[in-house]
């Protein structure tokens, strides 16, 4: 029962660090709203926007892949409530999943995809290039 709690915790404690830096990142976006959507510091260089695109998409996802990882150890518990859950899994899902994302950010970049800050969003967004 105090390896489930724990690991419950663990989950519990990523879900709030991700939740933590989307809502941190939000904050550029809103800036760029109350600036009549102008890009700012944050979205005014492609480095810039690349990053930003990048983090926003991997935290976004990350949140909801944790919230499932949650449900799924939820229903494992439930299913099976003396036997106790190793962590390490988690900490391989998590990792392979992370690294599905980079590898699929990678593949984009491959595809000629470039981001730059657009006013229609107030945000940078992700584009394909015409060649």
């Amino acid at each position: 029962s105090g390896i489930n709690a724990e690991y419950g915790g663990a989950v519990y404690i990523m879900i709030t660090i991700t939740d933590t830096i989307i809502s941190l990142m939000v904050i550029p976006v809103g800036l760029s709203f109350l600036t009549g959507r102008s890009p700012g510091h944050v979205f005014s260089t492609q480095v810039t926007c690349s990053a930003w695109v990048f983090l926003w998409g991997v935290a976004v996802r990350s949140s909801i892949f944790l919230v499932l990882c949650l449900c799924v150890t939820r229903t494992y518990s439930l299913l099976r409530p003396f036997i106790q859950q190793k962590i390490r899994y988690l900490v391989v899902a998590v990792s392979v999943y992370l690294l599905l994302q980079i590898g699929q950010w990678a593949g984009l970049s491959m595809l000629g995809v470039y981001y730059t800050f657009s006013p229609e969003i107030a945000s940078c967004g992700m584009f394909l290039s015409e060649s």
